[in-house]
């Protein structure tokens, strides 16, 4: 919000002090075309916000767009007495040796799952949410597969985690796969588990001591020759596939995962090719994602995900002593749908 209005302010100074500001491309924020778009685009959240009714009298915090009330165990408001109370404990404390509760830190919206009804707000755990259906569901004469078809829970648990932020990458496997790849040709390797950037100097003064050394962090043009061309061009849908910047991680899968199957699964590879293809519909993408995770999770031939999910549920509810967790069950169909598309928008970018 504040950009076009200092870009208005450097404007009128301009205009009062008559010297002219000459514009390149890093100051495209301050051209004029630059100017009109954004004063149009705050107009517009001006105007979206006047239908909210965001000054409305109310002691509990509500979310503007949703509606969704979430009661008073919330202090967002108060982020940076909370913060300074947090630096204040770290004095006189080694870093390392330092930690502090969640019960100490700020309680966003996004923390927590809720839902209102009347007057009443109530706290959503999404993993007792998916027991309490399943149980409704077994003592009511459902048909548990088509119950499983459902997530039973207040989003995907397999592709996002309780708070609903998408589940991050495990970039360290894709990184100890190549490092396996490469030890295997007979090179060296050695994987930062902390900072990168200390490992490759402590690991460079240390060989440089016994022989000539010159210290690379990945031979781009090595790696390519041992996972192959066809593997290789397939790199930015196994990387999308499994979590990245803008699609989520499915659980219990690595990046090295993708690259295992491009190698042996000849199905996997023919569906990961859709996603390079410019111009897919929408039916096409879905079609090629639901085989590419029925892949992943290590479907039958012909088995679709619901099938998947219902044989990986009907064991663990059986023989474990603790409750199924949601996450340890394939997405749903809708769910991979979603993701597929997700993927295809990032491997096309």
């Amino acid at each position: 919000m504040s950009r076009p209005i200092w870009a208005h302010v450097n404007n009128c100074m301009q205009v009062f002090s008559g010297v002219k500001h000459a514009v390149n491309e890093q100051h495209v924020t301050l051209t004029s075309s630059r100017i009109e778009r954004d004063n149009d685009d705050t107009h517009k959240v001006f105007q979206y916000i006047e239908q909210l009714n965001v000054l409305e009298r109310d002691s509990n915090f509500r979310n503007a767009v949703t509606e969704v009330t979430y009661g008073k165990d919330l202090n967002q408001e108060m982020a940076e007495e909370v913060g300074s109370k947090i630096v204040s404990e770290m004095a006189k404390k080694i870093v390392t040796e330092f930690s502090s509760s969640k019960s100490k830190q700020v309680k966003p919206m996004k923390s927590v799952n809720v839902v209102s009804l009347k007057e009443d707000t109530f706290i959503i755990e999404p993993g007792i949410l998916f027991q309490h259906l399943l149980f409704c569901a077994q003592t009511s004469g459902f048909n548990l597969k088509e119950v499983l078809c459902y997530e039973l829970c207040t989003h995907p648990a397999s592709l996002f985690d309780k708070c609903g932020h998408m589940r991050e990458a495990g970039k360290s496997q894709l990184a100890r796969y190549i490092c396996e790849q490469l030890e295997v040709a007979g090179c060296t390797t050695k994987q930062a588990e902390a900072v990168a950037d200390v490992t490759i100097v402590a690991e460079g003064v240390a060989s440089a001591q016994k022989y000539p050394t010159a210290v690379i962090v990945y031979d781009i043009k090595q790696i390519r020759e041992k996972l192959g061309e066809e593997v290789y061009s397939h790199m930015i849908f196994a990387h999308a596939m499994l979590g990245c910047d803008t699609t989520s991680k499915p659980f219990r899968f690595g990046k090295s995962d993708t690259i295992k199957l491009l190698n042996k699964n000849e199905i996997f590879k023919e569906n990961a090719a859709v996603f390079k293809s410019v111009g897919k519909t929408e039916e096409e993408i879905q079609a090629a994602g639901h085989v590419a995770m029925d892949s992943l999770c290590s479907g039958c031939t012909g088995e679709t995900l619901d099938e998947i999910r219902l044989r990986m549920f009907t064991p663990k509810a059986t023989k474990s002593t603790s409750q199924v967790k949601p996450e340890v069950l394939p997405p749903t169909k809708d769910a991979s749908a979603l993701h597929s598309l997700r993927v295809y928008h990032q491997v096309q970018q």
